[in-house]
């Protein structure tokens, strides 16, 4: 599939998904930037292991589908890693610190229905974003060279 309707669909599938803090991107094409802006740092609208491991695999597949067109590829240093902190909406975060946020959003948010019955499908769910999660750290050290 062309790497831009296959970044569309992601993206349009993403976007019902999302929490409300993540900045909407209308834009056309996806680069690093608007990765790490608008869709990695984000857990789903819900709490539920479901959704959030559905945003996981999605952002996961934006990345991947980055880096098979060289679009994550950095200079060696990130130069968007400055004064991230207290930053709500991505906006400054480096690629790691994106992931990593959006990592911790997504785990805190399914944990915070811990004392919830659980739907169908939760717990598989869990695996998904855990796997999710390793992948993209794996591809993290891939695109940083370390």
């Amino acid at each position: 599939m062309d790497p831009h309707l296959l970044s569309s669909l992601y993206r349009m599938l993403l976007r019902p998904l999302l929490a409300s803090d993540a900045p909407a991107y209308n834009g056309e094409y996806l680069t690093r930037s608007v990765l790490t802006r608008h869709y990695l740092p984000f857990a789903a609208a819900q709490t539920n292991a479901v959704d959030n491991a559905k945003v996981s695999v999605l952002v996961e597949g934006l990345m991947r589908l980055l880096w098979r067109h060289r679009g994550l590829d950095c200079d060696g240093d990130d130069q968007d890693e400055r004064s991230a902190d207290g930053l709500r909406d991505g906006a400054g975060l480096g690629l790691r610190q994106a992931v990593e946020r959006g990592i911790a959003a997504r785990e805190k948010k399914v944990g915070s229905n811990d004392g919830v019955k659980r739907r169908k499908g939760e717990e598989g769910a869990r695996g998904v974003l855990a796997a999710s999660a390793a992948r993209m750290r794996v591809l993290l050290e891939v695109v940083q060279g370390g």
